[in-house]
């Protein structure tokens, strides 16, 4: 008799290999509860306030090497957040390995943009990806301009992939 899987082990496994919803390409900013998460964590995240309430931008400053390193204490969105990925396989359960693949290339695919972009600005991406993909001609032509088309080209891939494999389909602004 074979034991069946420890799924929450897989959740856990996926959705800690990604990051993606932390890395800026899906969100621009995490919303936060007033007085949520300890005074350290707080810091280490640059927690700023504008009319919305408290928020701190994304990428998030305690992801490192595609790492939380604030997972304890992170905020309350982020413990609630699931993608489209992570709730396919705890709905289905089934082989890990080819969400893995997914997960592995839309990695890639953010350290690839990653490496090509003029950190000078203090931006990797200069908007979230969904925002990216609503952008008109004049816009995308600047922003084709600005990273060439190698990288334009991933960072579409990587929308694609955001939408398709991770299931982000995101929220009208306005």
């Amino acid at each position: 008799m074979s034991e069946q899987p420890d799924r929450s082990r897989e959740l856990s496994e996926l959705c800690r290999s990604c990051g993606a919803c932390c890395s800026g390409a899906m969100f621009g900013f995490v919303p936060l509860v007033p007085g949520e998460m300890q005074i350290e964590t707080r810091r280490k995240l640059k927690v700023f306030t504008e009319a919305g309430g408290d928020r701190f931008k994304l990428p998030c400053p305690g992801l490192e090497a595609a790492v939380c390193t604030v997972y304890e204490d992170r905020p309350d969105v982020c413990r609630g957040y699931k993608c489209g990925l992570y709730l396919e396989h705890e709905r289905e359960g089934g082989e890990l390995a080819p969400r893995l693949a997914k997960v592995r290339r839309v990695r890639e695919l953010l350290d690839t943009i990653r490496a090509g972009a003029d950190e000078s600005r203090g931006e990797w991406l200069p908007a979230p990806i969904a925002e990216i993909a609503q952008w008109d001609a004049s816009r995308m032509n600047t922003l084709l301009e600005r990273v060439g088309p190698e990288v334009l080209l991933d960072i579409a891939e990587l929308g694609m992939r955001v939408r398709r494999d991770l299931g982000h389909v995101p929220k009208k602004e306005g």
